[in-house]
């Protein structure tokens, strides 16, 4: 089941590495859930406007224990929203935020990937590990209960829906599909679009070391 799972992912990322990330079907099919704010991030809004976004709901990490955004203060943080059965733009985001923190990495600094889950019905804790940390094995998955999930997302002003199932039983989630990035104190400065590719994730994350 393992090398299934991250044969898939390695497919998935493949693919996507080929093609641009701006015609992924998923982020097409959702993107009304965020034009509003992807509007805001796009036309340059000062990090000021993002000072009320952010939440310390406890959530569960990828290892089964708590943990809060709080926990996180002294690093820097790209926060993404999605779920491991993501066909496109999760794991396309996921490696673009684990190549911009190797970048980082070079240069001494890092990059803290957070993927807070919106389909906590089939993302246990173990898979999140098993998924998340393929890409960099310091980036933390969370899960959590439904009301969690919703309370986090809201504070983020994000959202996410689940779509119409499929005969075999599967569906997609549609989701808010930009990165958040905090600084050091644990609040949102920018809005980083998932089609970024390493270095503007890393220049941006940069500038907050």
């Amino acid at each position: 089941m393992r090398s299934r799972t991250l044969s898939n992912i390695t497919l998935a990322v493949s693919a996507l590495v080929l093609l641009s990330a701006a015609a992924a079907g998923g982020y097409l099919s959702w993107r009304w859930l965020n034009h509003s704010s992807s509007t805001n991030a796009e036309s340059g809004v000062d990090s000021a406007a993002y000072a009320a976004l952010g939440s310390d709901v406890a959530l569960t990490d990828h290892n089964g224990e708590p943990l809060r955004l709080s926990d996180l203060r002294g690093k820097v943080v790209m926060l993404f929203f999605g779920y491991t059965h993501c066909p496109d733009i999760c794991p396309a985001t996921l490696y673009s935020m684990a190549q911009a923190n190797a970048i980082l990495n070079k240069e001494g600094g890092a990059l803290t990937g957070v993927f807070i889950t919106v389909d906590p019905a089939r993302d246990s804790a173990e898979l999140l590990r098993k998924y998340v940390t393929y890409f960099d094995p310091t980036f933390i998955g969370l899960t959590g209960s439904d009301t969690q999930l919703a309370s986090v997302a809201k504070d983020f002003g994000a959202a996410f829906e689940k779509g119409e199932g499929a005969a075999d039983g599967g569906y997609l989630m549609g989701h808010t599909t930009f990165g958040y990035l905090l600084n050091q104190q644990g609040k949102v400065v920018q809005l980083l679009q998932a089609t970024d590719p390493p270095e503007v994730i890393a220049k941006a994350a940069r500038a907050l070391l």
